[in-house]
């Protein structure tokens, strides 16, 4: 062989040599990548893991909490429903404390106007009789004044389906 053969086959070697060994570095290279890569998807598995754990904690306090709403919505109902019997119960406490109180007032205005009237009567052309006529006038006043006002109360009262058995306040 000649000179310039065995230099020929000795370059190839050379490059066939220097082409390998970056060959081999280019995969160590590419397989670092590879390892991290993997090492990678191995964290984000966790990751997900963790998150799904999570996910599912969250679900069972959304639950919990879920039910706790609906027994506090339960009790709340139900405390409405009592709160609203008790203040039915004290509307209709008022409402004849009300009608008590109008009616003892009608006795009284009509009482006084009997005995004004009655006074008035007796001391007709006395000095005095001038001021009971005044007063049994004012008495028989007041008395149709509360009278009136009541009459639209019982209409009212009536319309509203508030007036019971035919009771009427005054």
């Amino acid at each position: 062989m000649s000179d310039v053969t065995q230099i020929v086959i000795a370059s190839l070697a050379l490059v066939t040599t220097i082409f390998t060994g970056v060959m081999a570095y280019l995969m160590a290279k590419l397989n670092n990548k590879a390892t991290a890569a993997a090492v990678k998807v191995d964290e984000v598995a966790v990751a997900a893991d963790k998150t799904d754990k999570k996910v599912d904690q969250v679900a069972i306090q959304a639950t919990k909490a879920a039910t706790k709403v609906e027994a506090v919505a339960t009790a709340l109902v139900e405390q409405n429903d009592a709160t609203s019997a008790k203040l039915d119960g004290l509307a209709t406490v008022a409402h004849d404390t009300h009608t008590l109180v109008n009616s003892n007032m009608a006795v009284q205005l009509r009482l006084n106007s009997v005995v004004t009237r009655r006074l008035a009567d007796m001391t007709k052309g006395t000095p005095a009789g001038l001021e009971d006529e005044k007063a049994a006038n004012l008495a028989a006043s007041l008395l149709k004044e509360h009278e009136s006002k009541q009459a639209i109360v019982d209409h009212k009262t009536s319309e509203n389906g508030r007036e019971k058995d035919g009771a009427k306040d005054r």
